[in-house]
């Protein structure tokens, strides 16, 4: 660069300060500050997230603990089962109540055991969900047997047991404790699950409502007058009786057979035999609260009126039509000691050929109509029949016998109300024992025939 001219003057254009730091501080700042608000924001959002999942495990461990306690509560008022809990007409099968409860002589619940290695352990049931439904595990000489569901991507599970109520608590009850997993763990089956991400418990008081709330004391009860033309009774205990009825029993005293031991002529005992016009029955039974009088017979008998008692849940209702041996035969076979309900007549054709209930399990049988046996047939009842309606009729050539008591509604209102009209020649046996089960249901000594249900306020959850 050549030098200045002497005399002349050199301009410099003066240093600018440094433009955009400032700005560039300024996004610095914002960009830290969007910074640390997504990282709350996404913080925020994964504990949401995390907080709905175990929400989300929590309620299915809860809800599976809740379909356990529904669940028990079916199964201890159906019928037989096999080891996967599944229904069984296997006369060697027990039910679910008779598989993990025992009643004991003062009426309260017991749980029963299994012995594991020499120790005592309560008797358990489990249920896993898969993708093709529940598989079950009933056993009665081990713990429950599972495995976790293939091709499932949930497998929420639930492990049952029972605790005795101790003495002074509800008669017949006995606690329900249902323990729920989210998924499923083999550590779910145990005393302490830990396995599965969530793990819930609940329980309730379920207590066995009796089936009868009274014993029948004659071979048959009638509540109003009897016409049982050729019926033959046998009386096969001196306390017998054989016909109690609410109005005249016109019966044949030649068809009244003495207990063993006495006389068969002896007329006045056969007279003994028969208490009819019972002032007990036909005039105490008059209608009353919106229940006709037979209703209110049978309200006597069973503890709750018709329209309620059939619709308990160990009661086994069933509608027969032409093949009513078959369809009684399977139900009796399937659900020993529940009550059979048949919708409207009960009519057995003439190639019938059955016998139901026996000696040591007998039936409970409650027909919502007439009963009625074609020629040819034959059909044995071990038990106690209710009969609401008017008739029992065996055709000629027809064997049918009830061993036990049968109990008659009559005819329903009316100048003949309370009758009872017999044709042909059935049987009636008065059976001692079955009157001294009937008592022991009043009394919640036995399992049998009664309905499960929870008892109010009895619920809890916890864990």
């Amino acid at each position: 660069m050549p030098a200045p001219m002497p005399g002349s003057t050199t301009h410099r254009r003066p240093r600018l300060p440094a433009r955009g730091a400032a700005a560039l501080v300024v996004v610095m700042v914002l960009f830290f500050l969007l910074s640390l608000v997504a990282a709350y924001a996404s913080r925020n959002l994964i504990f949401e997230q995390r907080t709905s999942a175990n929400y989300y495990r929590a309620t299915k461990a809860f809800e599976a603990a809740e379909a356990g306690l529904e669940w028990t509560l079916a199964q201890l008022n159906g019928g037989r089962i096999d080891a996967a809990c599944a229904p069984s007409v296997d006369p060697g099968a027990t039910t679910f109540r008779d598989r993990y409860l025992d009643v004991l002589a003062d009426g309260r619940l017991s749980v029963r055991t299994w012995n594991d290695a020499g120790v005592e352990r309560a008797r358990r049931a489990a249920c896993v969900r898969g993708a093709a439904g529940w598989a079950c595990s009933c056993p009665d000489d081990s713990a429950p047997a599972l495995a976790a569901p293939a091709g499932a991507t949930t497998t929420p599970t639930f492990r049952v047991s029972f605790e005795a109520v101790a003495p002074g608590g509800p008669a017949g009850a006995v606690r329900v404790v249902a323990q729920g997993c989210s998924n499923f763990d083999a550590s779910c089956l145990t005393d302490t699950p830990s396995g599965a991400d969530a793990n819930a418990e609940v329980s309730a008081l379920v207590a066995l409502a009796p089936a009868l709330t009274q014993a029948p004391l004659a071979s048959l009860t009638v509540r109003g007058a009897l016409e049982p033309a050729s019926a033959r009774f046998v009386a096969t205990h001196p306390d017998a009786v054989a016909v109690n009825s609410g109005g005249p029993a016109a019966v044949n005293m030649a068809n009244i057979q003495t207990p063993p031991g006495s006389p068969a002529s002896d007329l006045g005992l056969q007279s003994r035999l028969v208490s009819d016009n019972d002032p007990t029955l036909l005039a105490a039974i008059a209608p009353e609260g919106g229940l006709s009088a037979g209703e209110r017979m049978f309200l006597g008998l069973f503890g709750a009126p018709p329209a309620a008692f059939r619709l308990q849940p160990a009661v086994r209702r069933l509608s027969c039509g032409a093949d009513c041996a078959a369809v009684l035969e399977a139900a009796a076979a399937g659900h020993p000691g529940r009550v059979l309900w048949i919708d409207g007549d009960l009519a057995f054709a003439a190639d019938a050929d059955l016998t139901l209930g026996s000696a040591g399990a007998p039936v409970v049988l409650v027909v919502d109509g007439n009963l009625a046996l074609a020629t040819g047939g034959r059909v044995a009842i071990h038990g106690l029949v209710h009969v609401r309606g008017s008739s029992l009729q065996a055709d000629a050539g027809a064997d049918l016998s009830f061993t036990g008591a049968l109990v008659a509604e009559g005819e329903d209102g009316g100048v003949d109300d309370g009758l009872l009209t017999i044709q042909g020649e059935p049987r009636f046996v008065f059976d001692a024992d079955l009157v001294e089960r009937a008592r022991a249901l009043v009394a919640r000594r036995a399992l049998d025939f009664g309905s499960f249900a929870r008892v109010p306020g009895s619920w809890r959850d916890f864990r």
